[in-house]
Formats: structure tokens, sequence, C-alpha cells
């Protein structure tokens, strides 16, 4: 599997209730493969943070600038995710009928034959081809095994 590299340069980020920086000018780099956890008190900026990271948030920085594998990212869309802490998935549904949803539901905009061809895509990137046909209850460990 092909390595991916994001970086995010000069997060900064002030809540308008606020006159402190709760970051200041802070790079972040995520590599594929890599597991992160972003660790912190309540109220120091873990769930800001990440939706910023999601492109959700925007940071108060002008020069905060993405890179994806060194080249600018100048896209509107995001075209990462993360999985969140709480386990979303499904014990009794399997990992092709869980991209399977979420593809109708976030690539309804493909055909049918695109669609499958992304999802097939993205799960060769994630390594999740092995557990194609296997259900969520059969990985050790839940959704976490997959990576």
């Amino acid at each position: 599997m092909k390595q991916h590299i994001l970086e995010f340069k000069h997060i900064c980020f002030k809540y308008r209730s606020n006159s402190e920086l709760l970051f200041d000018h802070l790079d972040m780099t995520l590599k594929t493969g890599e597991v992160v956890g972003i660790l912190g008190g309540s109220g120091s900026g873990k769930t800001t943070l990440t939706e910023i990271l999601l492109e959700r948030l925007k940071p108060t920085c002008q020069d905060f600038q993405i890179y994806e594998d060194g080249q600018l990212v100048t896209h509107q869309k995001p075209r990462w995710s993360y999985v969140p802490q709480q386990n979303l998935l499904r014990d009794y549904l399997k990992v092709s009928e869980i991209f399977t949803v979420y593809g109708d539901s976030y690539l309804k905009t493909l055909s049918k034959s695109d669609r499958q061809e992304r999802i097939q895509s993205v799960v060769q990137d994630l390594g999740l081809s092995e557990f194609w046909h296997k259900q969520v209850s059969q990985l050790s460990g839940g959704a976490k095994a997959t990576r």
C-alpha cells in the first residue's frame, strides 16, 4: 500500500467568545497506516482540532494550508475521514455491506459501476480486502482491528 502524507500548516483557532487563541500556528503531519490519538483534558481543543483537520471548521489564520503528498490542496471537498472513538458499525453487518451503505449515501452522484470501483479502491487502500465478506463481529476486537 502506498503511503500518503497529509500536512496541516499554521493551524490557528480562536472562538469568537474568547480573546485567546486555542491553537497558534500548530503544524501537524499524518501518514497513512498510522494510528493517531489526540489527547487532552476536557475543553483543551481535541474536538475543535479534529473538526479543523476534517475541514468542517475553518481555522482563523490566513496562512493555514493543507498539503497532500507535498502538493498544496486546493479542493473544496474533503477527501479524508476518521474513525471516531465510538464504534458506529453494526456487528451483524458485513464489511462489504457497510461500505455499500456509505457509498450509496455519499457517492450517489456516481454511476453504480463508478461507485463500486471507488469503494473497492478505498477498501484496498485501507487494507480491508481480506475482511470484505466478514461480519464486523468476526473481526478481532471489532472494527478497530481493521486499522
